[in-house]
């Protein structure tokens, strides 16, 4: 069987890095000064930022819709060229759908135990003080009005954060260049590390954006970018691994636009809360249990998976 060339795949990820930081900072650069320009003429009251704005989000689809062009085109021409018995979908991991796929899901949920809880109880303390029920519009009202609530306030920022960035990033970063690097015969440790590495560099776009058009200082802009890198990096060793034990991409989605929906903890907040000792226990139930579950329901054997064998 003819392989990818080494080098080849190689190349193919730093055109593909290439273009997630720069299409990403064009298109944020445009949209951008639309947003400023509607501000000060249409809405210049409205408190809407533009992580939160129509423009954001509209952005962030050309942006990851560009870069997943980009991808797609390389990744056909790379695949043309080796002699393999797998259709392109069955090479991307989207062709077998069945209820496999919510494992992998679950086990993140149980992961996140701790994170989850700290929303309900932050959820459960706003509606004590506001005197209104525990109800599903009234947690719509957390979401926008809680400064410490970190979930997507906007329908835009939402669907920029749980829709377009999660399908472009898992097709281009799991399905897409793990492949490439695994036909390249290029070590499967190597091919979870470099592609997680790639996905973590991938994020300077916005270290790009705060710096010349949203004008945030030098220092907390690095201080971000640096933190946004390694739990980047973390993230997709994770998600690189449970994709070459899977073959699955659906999953991947669905862990991505959740984690995505969720957010980063507010670690600074923990050791003040008036439940953080229900929240750590909570935490270090679902990081045991993470523990145990994860080599027995991340076996290649019960997905039937031998693609990366």
């Amino acid at each position: 069987m003819n392989l990818i060339e080494k080098d080849h795949a190689i190349i193919f990820s730093i055109i593909i890095l290439l273009s997630y930081i720069f299409i990403g900072f064009l298109f944020g650069f445009f949209f951008f000064s639309l947003f400023s320009k509607n501000q000060q003429k249409k809405r210049p009251n409205e408190k809407t930022t533009w992580d939160l704005s129509k423009e954001g989000m509209i952005s962030a689809f050309f942006a990851q819709f560009s870069s997943f062009i980009v991808s797609l085109i390389g990744f056909n021409i790379l695949i043309k060229k080796i002699d393999i018995s797998e259709n392109f979908f069955e090479m991307i991991g989207f062709s077998k759908i069945n209820l496999l796929i919510f494992i992998p899901f679950l086990l993140t949920v149980i992961l996140f135990l701790g994170p989850i809880s700290f929303k309900y109880y932050d959820f459960r303390i706003f509606c004590e003080e506001k005197s209104i029920t525990f109800s599903f519009s009234n947690f719509l009202l957390w979401i926008k009005e809680d400064p410490f609530c970190y979930l997507p306030k906007t329908k835009w920022k939402l669907i920029k954060n749980c829709v377009f960035a999660p399908l472009s990033e898992e097709f281009t970063f799991r399905s897409f260049l793990i492949v490439v690097f695994f036909l390249a015969k290029f070590n499967l440790n190597f091919c979870i590390f470099y592609s997680s590495l790639i996905f973590s560099l991938a994020h300077i776009s916005f270290f790009l954006q705060n710096i010349f058009f949203k004008k945030v200082p030098i220092i907390p802009s690095i201080f971000e970018l640096f933190f946004q890198m390694g739990y980047t990096f973390l993230f997709g060793i994770y998600t690189s691994y449970l994709f070459i034990k899977t073959h699955f991409l659906v999953p991947l989605f669905l862990i991505h636009s959740f984690c995505n929906f969720l957010g980063f903890p507010p670690l600074h907040r923990l050791f003040k809360h008036k439940n953080r000792f229900q929240i750590i226990i909570y935490a270090i139930f679902g990081c045991s249990l993470f523990a145990f579950l994860l080599p027995l329901l991340t076996s290649s054997k019960l997905y039937s998976n031998n693609f990366f064998e």
